[in-house]
C-alpha cells in the first residue's frame, strides 16, 4: 500500500529561487494546455490524450524557451506531469466528482508541482533531481522526521508552496493493515459547529474556532497588503486585464504576513483534527457518522437572511467537517483496519433516541423530547440516532435496500427509521447480542 509522508522545508534563498521557477513553469504549461485543449474541443475535434498532451507540451516547452529561457532549465517530468494533471480533472468531470479543470492563477504563495526520479532523503537533506538538495525543517526530536519516513532513496514527490512556506510529499510503501472482521459501528458520531464532534458515549471534541483566534491579526495584515497595493496602483496607473506588476518589497513583506496568519489559523484547525480523529482511532475500529455534503450544507442564500447564513458557512468552513471525517477513516483505515460506516442525516437531530418520536427543538442546544420528557444534548442524541442506524444497515439490511434508502427515498428511510427505533428501545445487554 502506498503512503504518502508530508515533510516541511527550509529552502534557502537559493533553493527558493529554483523551486518558485517551477511553480512557475508548471503554471505556465498547464495553463497554455489547457488552452490547447479548449481549442481543440471547440473545434469538433477529440479530446486529447495524455500521451498527446505530452508531446505537445514537449514541442511548446522547446518554443516557448526562445522568449523565456528559464524554462530550459526546469526538470522536464515537471511538465509531463502537468498532462497527468490535466487528464486527471477531465476525467473528474466525466464522473461527476468536480468542474471543468480551470486556469491557474498567479499566487505569490501558493503553488506546486510533481516531479520523480531519484528522491534521497536524508536526517537533514532531501535531494530531488535537477533541483538539488534543500533543506528539512528540524525537529524537536532527531527521531521523530526517520520514524515516519526513514532515510532512503524514493521515486516520488510532489512540493507545494502553502502561504509563503515549502513542503514536500513522498510517496512510500507500507504494510497492508489486517482489516477487521466485524464491521459493526462501536460508536456514533455527530460533527457539528458548536462542537467540534461529539460522541455517542458523551464525549465532546472542542472547536477551536481557528478563524476568531487570528481574526485581529489578520485583519490588520489584510489592511496593510491593501494600502500597499493602492499605493502601488496608485503610481503606476489602473491595471490592465490580466497585467501582472511587480510588487514593492514592502507589499511582499505585507502579503507574507497576511499568508503567516492564514497559516496559523490552518496549523490551529488541522492540530484539534488530528487530535481528536487520534483519540477516537485508539478506542475504535469501526465508526457510524452521517453522510454530510459540505457543498449543500454552505449553499449561498439570495434575499431575506443571506448575511446571518454567510456567518454561518464561515463557521461551518472554519470547522472543517469534511476534512475532519476525512482523516478519521483515514486513520482508521491505516491504523485499525476499519473505517467509517456513512448513513442518511435526515432527521438525525429531531428524533429522540430513547423513545424514537419526532420533536424538532429548533437551534437548542439542548433536547427535549415532548413524548418521552426526556433531556440529552443535541449532538450526543444525533450520534445515538446515527449509531442506531447504522448498525441496523450493516446488520439486517441488504446492499441494495442500503442503497435505496441512502438515496433518500421516503418509504425506505421510515422503515428503517422504525427497525432504528426499535432496537433503541431494546436494552443493551439484548442490542449488543443480537448483532
Amino acid at each position: 500500500m502506498k503512503r504518502a509522508c508530508r515533510l516541511a522545508l527550509r529552502p534557502s534563498r537559493a533553493s527558493r529561487r529554483v523551486l518558485g521557477r517551477c511553480v512557475w513553469a508548471r503554471r505556465l504549461a498547464f495553463n497554455a494546455a489547457l488552452a490547447w485543449h479548449h481549442e481543440e474541443r471547440e473545434a469538433g475535434r477529440p479530446a486529447p490524450s495524455e500521451y498527446a498532451t505530452a508531446a505537445w507540451l514537449r514541442a511548446w516547452r522547446k518554443a516557448a524557451a526562445v522568449e523565456k529561457p528559464d524554462l530550459a532549465t526546469v526538470p522536464a517530468r515537471v511538465f509531463e506531469y502537468v498532462a497527468e494533471d490535466i487528464e486527471r480533472a477531465w476525467k473528474g468531470k466525466q464522473a461527476g466528482r468536480g468542474g471543468a479543470p480551470r486556469f491557474d492563477r498567479f499566487d505569490p504563495l501558493a503553488g506546486g508541482f510533481a516531479l520523480d526520479g531519484a528522491i534521497i532523503v536524508d536526517s537533514s537533506h532531501v535531494r530531488l533531481p535537477k533541483i538539488g538538495k534543500v533543506r528539512l525543517m528540524p525537529h524537536v526530536r532527531p527521531s521523530a522526521r526517520e520514524g515516519r519516513l526513514p532515510a532512503g532513496t524514493y521515486s516520488h514527490a510532489r512540493v507545494v508552496r502553502e502561504h509563503g512556506e515549502w513542503f514536500v510529499s513522498v510517496t512510500h510503501e507500507v504494510a497492508e493493515p489486517v482489516r477487521v472482521a466485524d464491521i459493526t459501528p462501536t460508536i456514533g458520531l455527530d460533527p457539528g459547529v458548536r462542537k467540534l464532534a461529539v460522541l455517542s458515549d458523551g464525549t465532546r471534541y472542542e472547536n477551536p474556532r481557528a478563524l476568531e483566534q487570528v481574526a485581529v491579526r489578520a485583519e490588520k495584515a489584510r489592511q496593510s497588503a491593501a494600502r500597499k497595493q493602492r499605493a502601488r496602483d496608485k503610481k503606476l496607473g489602473p491595471p490592465k486585464k490580466g497585467e501582472r506588476r511587480p510588487s514593492s518589497r514592502r507589499l511582499q513583506k505585507a502579503r507574507r504576513r497576511l499568508g503567516s496568519q492564514i497559516r496559523r489559523a490552518a496549523d490551529i484547525r488541522k492540530n484539534a483534527i488530528h487530535h481528536a480523529t487520534s483519540d477516537i482511532a485508539k478506542a475504535h475500529a469501526v465508526v457510524a457518522v452521517e453522510d454530510t455534503r459540505v457543498r449543500n450544507m454552505t449553499r449561498k442564500r439570495v434575499g431575506k437572511g443571506r448575511a446571518a447564513k454567510a456567518a454561518l458557512n464561515r463557521r461551518i468552513l472554519d470547522a472543517a467537517p469534511g476534512v475532519f471525517l476525512t482523516v478519521l477513516d483515514q486513520k482508521l483505515r491505516d491504523r485499525r483496519g476499519g473505517g467509517v460506516v456513512r448513513v442518511h442525516a435526515a432527521f438525525s437531530s429531531q428524533d429522540c433516541s430513547r423513545c424514537g418520536a419526532r420533536t424538532d427543538c429548533g437551534s437548542n442546544e439542548i433536547y427535549t423530547c415532548a413524548a418521552c420528557g426526556s433531556v440529552l444534548d443535541r449532538d450526543q442524541n444525533a450520534a445515538n440516532i446515527i449509531l442506531a442506524r447504522a448498525r441496523v444497515a450493516v446488520a439486517g439490511w441488504s446492499p441494495a435496500q442500503t442503497s435505496a434508502w441512502e438515496q433518500g427515498k421516503t418509504a425506505r428511510l421510515r422503515q428503517l427509521n422504525q427497525a432504528a427505533r426499535a432496537l433503541i428501545r431494546e436494552p443493551r445487554e439484548i442490542r449488543d447480542a443480537s448483532i
